[in-house]
């Protein structure tokens, strides 16, 4: 009924919030509160327009660069800004200065695990009767799958020649 339906919403909160997870609103309304606290330091007006708070967002990215920040930061400020404005695709200048940021930090990544390592983690998970746990180790190592890829795998995508020479159709 529609009395149920209320009630289930509003367990739910607003719809707007749920276009994002509750983790990922979070990091969006902190970065926000660093922009706005950040505005309020440099004593810079309120935006009257996007393209006025373009032009801020830019200015913070300038700021985050020169102090060090992380490149996350600037990403999370740029899209809150743009989940809480029920906005998409604006602020092309601060967008233009993120991506330049791209191009000149790689991200951090974790190292690749060694042979030796993948084999002790892929006995261990035969020791504890995963054999899956160990395949999937084993052929992430070898074929350089990502963890989604690797999970996806089904028997029908995986094709082996008697010469015991195989084939991952992705």
């Amino acid at each position: 009924t529609r009395d149920e339906r209320a009630k289930q919403r509003r367990t739910l909160g607003r719809l707007r919030d749920q276009r994002v997870k509750p983790s990922v609103r979070i990091r969006y309304l902190k970065a926000v509160g660093r922009f706005l606290l950040w505005a309020a330091a440099c004593e810079v007006p309120y935006a009257a327009s996007l393209p006025a708070l373009d032009q801020q967002l830019a200015w913070y990215l300038e700021a985050l660069w020169q102090q060090g920040d992380a490149k996350s930061l600037a990403g999370d400020t740029l899209s809150g800004a743009q989940h809480l404005l029920l906005q998409k695709r604006c602020f092309h200048t601060a967008w233009g200065l993120y991506g330049t940021w791209s191009l000149l930090e790689m991200p951090a990544r974790v190292p690749h695990l060694t042979s030796h390592l993948v084999l002790a983690l892929s006995g261990l998970a035969m020791k504890i009767q995963r054999p899956d746990y160990a395949m999937m180790l084993l052929l992430m190592s070898h074929c350089l799958l990502r963890p989604s890829e690797a999970w996806a795998l089904t028997p029908e995508m995986v094709s082996i020649n008697a010469a015991h020479r195989g084939v991952l159709a992705l």
